[in-house]
């Protein structure tokens, strides 16, 4: 986690960001999806402690748990938002979280998300309505095997061939 989340944090802090608190609709700079809700909140845990006494703001969303909460903590300010597929996506179309400002999306455990059928709904979130393209944004994987669809889709999804 640290591989990604001190130099996105360090690059957020050299560009002054700051969280919108207080507004309902949420830009987030950083988006980072992974499998698993128990993995999205250490991230978001590891994220918190890295940016602590600094104005950026993370968040974890996920299934399993009350929705009201996460919107409340998504209100209090979001630079950072660590999820799941499925509870990122619903705030995304609910339009509580808007994709305009994205600059870096992490895809933790893209393997294990490929192999678990998150194929598609990773197509969805790189095109949902707003999210910049990919030569305007970062799009970092990771994964413990480099298997040919992990090759294929930083393929599609980077800016360049990363083979």
């Amino acid at each position: 986690m640290g591989a990604f989340l001190l130099p996105i944090i360090n690059n957020l802090l050299e560009e002054g960001v700051a969280a919108n608190v207080g507004v309902r609709e949420q830009s987030p700079q950083v988006i980072v999806v992974s499998p698993t809700r128990e993995l999205a909140n250490q991230i978001n845990i590891n994220a918190r402690k890295f940016a602590l006494d600094s104005a950026i703001k993370s968040v974890a969303v996920y299934g399993g748990t009350c929705i009201g909460m996460q919107l409340r903590n998504l209100k209090a300010g979001c630079n950072i938002i660590s999820g799941t597929m499925g509870r990122l996506l619903r705030f995304i179309e609910t339009g509580k979280v808007l994709l305009d400002q994205v600059q870096y999306v992490v895809l933790d455990e893209a393997d294990q998300m490929l192999d678990d059928g998150f194929g598609p709904d990773i197509e969805k979130l790189m095109n949902s309505p707003g999210m910049p393209p990919k030569t305007e944004r970062t799009t970092l994987m990771f994964s413990y095997a480099l298997s040919s669809a992990v090759i294929e889709l930083s393929k599609k999804y980077q800016k360049e061939d990363c083979s």
